[in-house]
């Protein structure tokens, strides 16, 4: 079989080498004109040969070709409204409908400070992955996106790794945002948070720098994302989320308590691959929905004094990636009802004939918030299907459990227990009614226990085919309860939660590995707050 050549014969040969010439320019930009003279291309192309009749019109599926990129600019002149930082793009659901995730190639300009890694992980989609820059009295450090063709730009977000224990680490304090028409600057406080900066008014330009001015503290800026939006321009591809390969990561503490008040630690959703390997996606501590939905709901919890708790809620558009802020949606921690086409959420409660439900969905393009009404007449399961709610609420998390485990898992059998017997010691006793079996495929088996519910010692074991021990995991920890979710048929998510609220999560498949440090599927109540081991934020009601 010959091999497949750059370009095919019913294209011209000239037209190739012009796109690999505008290539090179984009990365070689002070010698494009050399380079095109040095390929014959300064002169101008053959003219193409006559087509046939049918084929006069265009090819629509054909890429137009892109001018090479303009250089990423050090603006000089101020736009006319300053810019201005925080958490989110604000409350108005018209104007965050009308703006997305933008397009573009990453470029440090020539005068920012080098660097070092990757200017391509602020757009990977991980929060872990940063571009490390060290300020200088000489130059800032700076990064710029070229778009395809001229956006109009609104605001971007970015995101800064926090001081650890490691080396020391600064965080932006000033930043000024470059465009083709003037720059803006906005300062951000100290907090390890997303943070959006908003222009004061729409800026069309065909590229963008963030150049970070002052920081916060000594040490490096790790820079761990990048987002532009804007009204116009080309959009980025969509966030792709599968909701079972999600999970959440924890800084301990997970909950401090002072006084009544337990208060939430910071927490991640995580994306987890098939190596148990964590890529860190937004801030939150559960998120709901389905996969393949456009809208996905983010809950972020603060503190709780188990009768009462506190959070807040935000939106996620796969599609265009704004995150929506929503608030407490009038009580955090109610039940959650899910748009039939996946576009939307409510969220409160349904009791008999007694409803108060808020929902915010996508009508027609644009965000809607509904709520219910003293004076409304109609009944709330008339009221949800009006708004094209389901009735059923969604759990916050639908993984399993031992008593009412995921598709495969049942008890465990005595021929199960009989090939898990060699591996565990000597003096352990085997109780049936304590152990469940889940199958893993090839004759692959996942066998767990906690000695009981609630138990105080709890074991994991994966058996191969014969009875070959791939893995096995044991701790004491009282009060733990595991919560199973499938991934496929081959392969599980194990959570282990005791009373010292250090959620515990391992991957079964081909063996046993821990995800993560401190990580589960979802935020637990604090364990003041569990009457029982599996108690949830739902059995608890709504915060107010």
């Amino acid at each position: 079989m010959g091999h497949r050549g750059l370009v095919s014969p019913d294209r011209p040969m000239h037209l190739a080498a012009r796109r690999l010439s505008l290539l090179l320019c984009a990365l070689l930009l002070p010698g494009c004109g050399k380079l095109e003279a040095l390929l014959g291309l300064d002169e101008d192309p053959p003219p193409p040969p006559p087509r046939p009749a049918a084929a006069a019109e265009a090819d629509p599926s054909a890429e137009p070709v892109s001018a090479p990129p303009e250089p990423l600019v050090r603006a000089s002149q101020k736009l006319r409204f300053p810019g201005k930082s925080g958490e989110h793009m604000g409350f108005d659901l018209d104007k965050l409908s009308k703006v997305y995730a933008l397009a573009g190639a990453v470029e440090r300009p020539e005068w920012s400070s080098p660097g070092e890694g990757s200017e391509r992980l602020v757009r990977d989609d991980d929060l872990h992955t940063a571009w490390s820059c060290r300020p200088s009295s000489e130059s800032g450090c700076a990064l710029g996106i070229h778009f395809p063709v001229p956006a109009e730009v609104e605001a971007i977000r970015l995101y800064a790794l926090p001081p650890g224990d490691g080396p020391a680490r600064a965080r932006p304090k000033r930043i000024r945002v470059h465009t083709t028409q003037g720059w803006a600057e906005a300062r951000l406080a100290d907090e390890d948070r997303l943070w959006h900066v908003l222009l004061g008014e729409p800026v069309q330009t065909r590229n963008l720098s963030v150049e970070i001015m002052e920081t916060h503290g000594e040490g490096p800026v790790q820079l761990a994302e990048l987002e532009v939006y804007g009204r116009t321009g080309t959009p980025r591809d969509p966030l792709a989320i599968t909701l079972a390969h999600t999970v959440v990561a924890f800084d301990p503490p997970v909950w401090r308590k002072k006084l009544r008040t337990h208060s939430a630690g910071r927490a991640f959703l995580e994306r987890v691959d098939a190596d148990g390997r964590l890529q860190r996606l937004l801030p939150g501590t559960a998120l709901v929905g389905r996969t393949g939905d456009r809208l996905l709901l983010i809950e972020q919890a603060t503190w709780s004094t188990c009768d009462d708790h506190q959070g807040a809620y935000s939106l996620l558009d796969t599609h265009t990636r704004v995150l929506v802020p929503l608030g407490d949606m009038g009580g955090f921690g109610g039940r959650v009802f899910r748009h039939t086409e996946g576009l939307g959420f409510g969220i409160g409660r349904v009791e008999g004939d007694d409803a108060k439900v808020e929902a915010i969905v996508l009508d027609e393009g644009v965000y809607e918030r509904r709520t219910t009404g003293r004076l409304d007449q109609r009944a709330p399961a008339q009221m949800l299907a009006d708004w094209d709610i389901e009735g059923a609420p969604l759990a916050t998390d639908p993984s399993g459990t031992l008593a009412s485990p995921p598709p495969g898992c049942e008890p465990a059998s005595a021929t199960s227990l009989a090939g898990l017997r060699p591996h565990l010691p000597k003096r352990t006793s085997l109780d049936a009614t304590q152990w469940t079996a889940c199958s893993l495929g090839d004759d692959h088996q996942l066998l767990i226990s906690t000695g009981g519910p609630c138990g105080k010692q709890w074991q994991v074991v994966v058996l191969g085919s014969e009875g070959a021990l791939l893995g096995r995991r044991s701790g004491k920890e009282a009060g733990t309860h595991v919560r199973l979710r499938r991934l496929d048929e081959s392969s599980m998510l194990i959570e282990l939660w005791g009373a010292d609220d250090r959620p515990r999560l391992l991957l079964a498949e081909l063996g046993l590995v821990d995800v993560g440090t401190i990580t589960g599927l979802s935020l637990r109540p604090p364990i003041a707050c569990r009457t029982r081991c599996d108690t949830s934020f739902e059995d608890l009601g709504p915060g107010s």
